[in-house]
């Protein structure tokens, strides 16, 4: 009998789990889905949970919510991201701010990074320095040729950090001129 008791407290305390944890994605993925509503027709939108993908000046798009971090004893950081793709050309290149040298330490300010001087100097020439000048929560922008997608990165406050409309429409803006610099400057 003892041994039946115990089973069906296992059995109970394990629906119990389920239904909670069906209860919390149920919850989050109705969360998302209102967040992304207010910014998912500006790219004709899709979402599902902390993922949107689209398209922008016939461009296909991806942006997610990500979070890295939260094992053992460290702290969650999360990052709004959006990925517009770009025909693969050229070689890799990064838009960081912070200092240059080794573990960036160094003057902080904005700075190209990548294996071809040459690229670089062309990327400067063409303003791409400029264009993140005002960008006060200092997003990382990274090109990678081989897969043809240019990335903006940046750090949010907390799970359901999504942008406003406003704010969603300025980072658009921005990979599309980036885009349109990379497709000029950077070699086929």
């Amino acid at each position: 009998m003892e041994g039946v008791l115990i089973i069906i407290g296992v059995v109970a305390v394990f629906a119990l789990v389920v239904v909670l944890i069906v209860w919390f994605l149920k919850r989050s993925y109705a969360k998302y889905a209102e967040l992304w509503g207010r910014i998912a027709p500006a790219v004709g939108g899709v979402s599902k949970g902390s993922k949107m993908s689209g398209t922008f000046e016939g461009r296909p798009l991806r942006a997610r919510l990500n979070a890295v971090g939260g094992g053992e004893n460290s702290n969650t950081t999360y990052y709004f991201e959006v990925v517009l793709e770009s025909p693969p050309r050229g070689t890799d290149w990064k838009i960081t701010y912070g200092g240059e040298k080794l573990f960036g330490f160094g003057e902080k300010h904005w700075h190209v990074s990548t294996r071809d001087e040459g690229l670089k100097q062309r990327l400067e020439q063409a303003g791409v320095l400029a264009e993140v000048a005002h960008w006060g929560n200092y997003p990382q922008l990274e090109y990678k040729a081989k897969r043809g997608t240019l990335e903006y990165k940046a750090e949010v406050p907390g799970m359901y950090s999504i942008p406003d409309r406003t704010e969603f429409d300025a980072q658009l803006a921005l990979l599309s001129r980036l885009a349109r610099i990379n497709e000029q400057v950077n070699g086929a």
